[in-house]
C-alpha cells in the first residue's frame, strides 16, 4: 500500500513549480500500516489518498485529512467564514485598526491546495479615523478549515504572498 498527499507539492521538487506529491510506501506492522510522510512545502490541510496495489485502485475520504500546520494553530478561535478571520484578525491588532480594502488573492501556478480547505487575502487595514494612503498597511492573510464542514481559522499572516 502507498499513499500521497492529494494537491500538495513534492518537497523535494524544485521552488516555486508545481510538482506532484510523490507516493510513499506504506510497510505492515504488526496488523498496522506504517511510515512516514515528508510535510509539504506549503501549510495547510492536505486530503490523504491511498493506492491499493490489488488490484491496482485509489481509495480516498473527504475525512482523510493530514494537518501540515504550526504550533498553536488549532487553538485559534474558530468563525464560519474565511472573511471573518481577516476581520478578527484587523480587529485585535493594536490600537483600533479598520479595513480599508479586502479581496481575495488567486493561487499561484505551483499551489493546488483544495480553495476549500484555505484561501488567501490580500488587505489593506489603516487606524480608526485615518484611511489616507500614507497610514495605510498591507497583509496577506492566509485562513484554513479544519475539514470541508469545519469552521475557519487563521494559518497565517505575511506581508507577502505566502509562499
Amino acid at each position: 500500500m502507498s499513499v500521497r498527499l492529494l494537491d500538495a507539492n513534492d518537497p523535494a521538487g524544485v521552488a516555486y513549480r508545481w510538482a506532484p506529491y510523490r507516493w510513499r510506501r506504506l510497510r505492515l506492522v504488526r496488523g498496522r500500516w506504517s511510515g512516514v510522510l515528508a510535510a509539504p512545502p506549503l501549510r495547510g490541510i492536505y486530503q490523504l489518498q491511498f493506492q491499493v496495489q490489488q488490484p491496482n485502485r485509489l481509495l480516498q475520504s473527504p475525512r482523510w485529512l493530514l494537518r501540515v500546520l504550526p504550533p498553536g494553530t488549532l487553538r485559534r478561535s474558530a468563525v464560519l467564514t474565511p472573511l471573518a478571520v481577516v476581520r478578527d484578525y484587523v480587529r485585535d491588532l493594536p490600537g483600533t485598526q479598520v479595513i480599508v480594502s479586502e479581496r481575495p488573492w488567486p493561487q499561484a501556478a505551483y499551489d493546488h491546495r483544495d480553495p476549500r480547505l484555505q484561501r488567501v487575502f490580500v488587505i489593506a487595514y489603516a487606524p480608526l479615523g485615518d484611511t489616507t494612503p500614507g497610514a495605510q498597511r498591507g497583509l496577506f492573510i492566509t485562513a484554513f478549515r479544519n475539514g470541508y464542514h469545519g469552521r475557519w481559522r487563521l494559518l497565517e499572516a505575511t506581508v507577502s504572498p505566502p509562499d
